[in-house]
């Protein structure tokens, strides 16, 4: 009990640290950094009274808005039904408890990196002790995306499902592993993706014997039905049960080989966008941690790690990227494993740390940033 009331007193402590620090690169790009201009977005505004709490709402903060406010509906181009019910209806729900639904999905996207924080640091204290569980939690919080975490989006509540997913996954009990990641998969479309990697690695833990596997495997199918419920909702409300995957083409994804959307991307980025360069080192990194929880942590995290990055580069782009590998547990864990001395713990802290002000200064002030 002692030892879980000090890690929670670490956490929480890290947490509120964490944000202090992200709302005073807020504060300091409110004052010194011009907004983009032309800006086609200046007259959205979440917060009118609050500026502070409006800065961590900018561009796809409208598309779940729409979502909680209006459910779900296709238009020509770019829609709604693109992005995943769960944490925008849990902002509509929530609204009424804390002001309206901006203001509870910005509780839900904090509370949720908390308790995701929790497991994380759970899971990488099996691995690398007490000390690289640390690493693991602050890897997190100092992550350039890591604004994403407490603005108005969906990466908090899918951090949470997905390290709570393979907390209990890696504890043999599935039901809860199971009801997590239907969580992950209502909440995301990567979400689905923990029902194969969850259960190879079951697989792979019983020997791959048939036999050895437990009945309570089954469980895990909680994934799939998670989805199923995703499908459902659109069948019901657009008339189209994959209108999440015809969407796509219009934000310009087409089929591609994810390696060959790698090396294209990388072959021309230019020097003055940041934000492409920190796409295309996602990728190429989620592609060696895959590689590397295959060795050192997991089947079940290698399989999740590689499938959230082939996955999007198989649509022919490489933008988000650094978002989407965000809420990979896999990434900070295996960063907390290459961490280990003190130089090298240091440089990547400080790498991170600055690549982070720098986005969410972006972010802020409506340049594209994730």
């Amino acid at each position: 009990m002692r030892e879980r009331l000090s890690t929670l007193r670490f956490v929480v402590a890290s947490f509120v640290m964490s944000r202090a620090a992200l709302l005073a690169v807020v504060l300091f790009a409110r004052a010194w950094i011009p907004e983009r201009a032309p800006n086609a977005n200046e007259d959205f505004v979440a917060f009118p009274e609050h500026p502070i709490w409006d800065s961590l709402c900018r561009w796809d903060s409208g598309w779940y808005d729409r979502v909680a406010r209006l459910g779900y509906f296709r238009t020509e181009g770019q829609s709604d039904v693109a992005f995943f019910p769960a944490f925008p209806y849990l902002s509509r729900w929530l609204g009424p408890v804390f002001g309206g639904h901006w203001a509870a999905g910005l509780v839900i996207s904090n509370l949720s990196l908390l308790a995701g924080l929790c497991f994380l640091h759970a899971l990488a204290e099996r691995r690398v002790g007490a000390d690289g569980a640390r690493r693991a939690v602050w890897m997190v919080l100092v992550y350039p995306a890591t604004l994403f975490y407490s603005a108005y989006y969906s990466e908090g509540l899918f951090l949470l499902a997905a390290c709570g997913a393979f907390y209990f996954y890696e504890e043999g009990r599935y039901l809860p592993a199971g009801l997590f990641g239907c969580l992950a998969a209502i909440t995301r479309g990567a979400g689905f993706l923990l029902f194969p990697a969850l259960l190879v690695g079951a697989a792979s833990r019983g020997g791959w014997r048939l036999r050895a596997l437990s009945p309570r495997v089954a469980w895990l199918g909680l994934v799939a039905l998670g989805l199923g419920v995703v499908m459902v909702m659109l069948a019901a409300e657009v008339g189209d049960p994959l209108a999440f995957v015809r969407v796509q083409e219009s934000w310009g994804r087409a089929s591609s080989f994810s390696v060959s959307t790698l090396l294209r991307e990388a072959a021309r980025l230019d020097p003055r966008e940041l934000m492409d360069w920190l796409d295309v080192a996602a990728s190429a990194g989620l592609f060696v941690v895959g590689v590397a929880s295959y060795r050192r942590l997991d089947v079940g995290h290698a399989v999740f790690a590689l499938a959230c990055v082939v996955l999007p580069l198989c649509s022919g782009q490489v933008r988000s990227m650094e978002r989407y590998a965000a809420s990979v547990p896999a990434m900070f864990l295996v960063l907390a494993m290459a961490t280990r001395r003190p130089v090298v713990e240091r440089v990547v802290f400080l790498a991170l740390g600055g690549l982070m002000v720098a986005q969410t200064a972006l972010f802020v002030r409506w340049y594209w940033a994730g």
